[in-house]
């Protein structure tokens, strides 16, 4: 076997210097891919908790929002009971009225009248 010459032993080890020096870079890279790969997992895992966050406090607001309306709903139709009823009276009212001439006079009248007034107090 012949022996290199100290040129040429030179040159081989620069080149594996090099090939080594590329590795490195490569190894480097690749290290910042991953940290840039971690902070990308941690940013979507905080992202994660604020969504579910926002999906407990959309829950919530609704549930809120539907005994709200529940609650409109009862006041409503306690109204429109209330309210039919006076109608039926108003038009029991004109009923009467149309068969007694003296329904002025009449307590029924002075009653009704007394509620119909309240009714649009």
């Amino acid at each position: 076997m012949q022996e290199m010459t100290k040129d040429e032993q030179i040159a081989v080890m620069q080149a594996k210097i090099d090939e080594m020096t590329s590795a490195i870079f490569a190894k480097d890279r690749k290290i910042e891919e991953l940290r840039k790969a971690t902070a990308d997992r941690n940013a979507l895992e905080q992202e994660c908790i604020q969504l579910r966050a926002d999906k407990k406090r959309l829950r919530e607001t609704k549930r809120e929002a539907c005994e709200a309306l529940r609650a409109k709903e009862k006041e409503l139709s306690k109204l429109s009971t209330l309210y039919g009823d006076k109608c039926f009276t108003i038009w029991q009212l004109r009923t009467q009225m149309a068969e007694d001439k003296e329904w002025y006079n009449r307590p029924w009248y002075k009653k009704l009248a007394w509620e119909v007034k309240l009714m649009f107090s």
